[in-house]
């Protein structure tokens, strides 16, 4: 598994690691994954990564690390991924 740094900064959530960062605003419900390599993209999260942050965020925020970590891996650490968009 890659090591990610987690990091939680005026409201903004950020996973951090080889492949690039995972940013996710939970007042604005959208996140930002930046690649190493500099792309950039703006997205929601996916409608089932968001469900579930929502939720884990009414629970506790240790909750939702899991999720920017699952997404984090999904868009910048998939062997498969070849380009963000």
């Amino acid at each position: 598994m890659t090591d990610l740094a987690r990091r939680y900064e005026n409201g903004v959530y950020t996973v951090s690691g080889p492949a690039g960062t995972a940013r996710y605003e939970p007042l604005l419900a959208k996140g930002s994954v930046q690649a190493a390599d500099g792309n950039h993209l703006w997205e929601y999260l996916p409608a089932r990564l968001g469900e579930r942050a929502s939720r884990a965020l009414d629970r506790n925020d240790a909750d939702l690390w899991p999720v920017i970590e699952e997404w984090y891996l999904d868009r910048l650490d998939s062997p498969t991924r070849s380009t963000l968009s």
